[in-house]
């Protein structure tokens, strides 16, 4: 996240340096339109302080109960600025933001895919378990919430900081639709740092039709395949072991293919038979 916000605070820095220069090299030439504009002020009321403002398109005076005031007040600045000035509300709302502001900023970031992407680090930075509760009840009751894009961010840093956290509260959730989905998506990521960790809640949820990258499986095989070969047969899941099965086969054969063929007619079923087929093969 520090990294995601000192980014952001290089772009506004540069923006603001620019519109300095130019407003510096314009000086002279604003000097009489300032004059005239100023006494326009002063005969005229000012229009922004007549309108109500809306959240939501409700006007503020219904919404007796504020249920987000940060969130309230950054529609209402970033409705009267544009540019690096509005990348400055976002970061000052989202540094001083608790979980409960995160639901309407979610749905004002909404439509802007950088917004987005920094209120949903923000989240997972500060309450995980909040952003992942908040997913499941909007999953429900639908509501046009933008559960895909804070989902996509969620699992893909939540297993990295607390898969503890995140694996018992995907293991204890209802089973419904976005649940496997949610639970793919940390599986596999899982694989990449801990394989058999990963290839084992994939058996446990039983993700049957996707398989994870075979990068960190390939290593993993290579270094002991016989022992992936036995962890794979304890903990079918579908597809991932198949795929898991020729990565090791294909590892097997080049250190001791006989090796692999006795341990493959020692354990007949589908996976040896994919084994032996690998071997036969290489």
């Amino acid at each position: 996240m520090k990294i995601l916000f000192n980014s952001l605070l290089i772009v506004v820095a540069a923006g603001i340096g620019l519109a300095v220069g130019s407003a510096l090299g314009g000086k002279s030439r604003n000097a009489s339109a300032k004059a005239e504009s100023s006494a326009v002020t002063s005969a005229s009321p000012a229009v922004s302080e007549a309108k109500p403002v809306r959240v939501f398109n409700q006007p503020i005076s219904n919404r007796r109960n504020d249920d987000s005031p940060l969130a309230t007040k950054l529609e209402r600045d970033l409705s009267m600025s544009s540019g690096v000035t509005r990348w400055l509300y976002w970061l000052e709302a989202l540094e001083k933001a608790a979980p409960a502001d995160f639901p309407r900023l979610a749905r004002l970031a909404k439509g802007n895919s950088t917004a987005m992407r920094f209120v949903a680090a923000r989240w997972v930075e500060l309450d995980p378990r909040h952003l992942f509760d908040t997913l499941i009840a909007a999953s429900k009751s639908g509501g046009g919430f933008p559960s895909d894009e804070l989902a996509a961010v969620l699992f893909e840093e939540w297993p990295k900081r607390d898969p503890e956290a995140a694996i018992t509260a995907l293991t204890k959730a209802d089973d419904f639709g976005a649940i496997g989905r949610w639970r793919m998506e940390v599986a596999t990521t899982l694989v990449d740092t801990d394989v058999e960790r990963g290839l084992w809640l994939m058996s446990e949820w039983r993700i049957e039709s996707s398989a994870p990258h075979m990068t960190a499986i390939a290593k993993w095989a290579t270094a002991d395949p016989r022992h992936a070969a036995e962890f794979t047969l304890e903990n079918p899941a579908g597809h991932a072991s198949r795929r898991t099965m020729e990565t090791i086969g294909k590892a097997w054969a080049r250190t001791d293919p006989g090796g692999a063929l006795g341990f493959a007619a020692n354990n007949p079923g589908e996976l040896s038979s994919v084994l032996a087929t690998t071997v036969l093969k290489e």
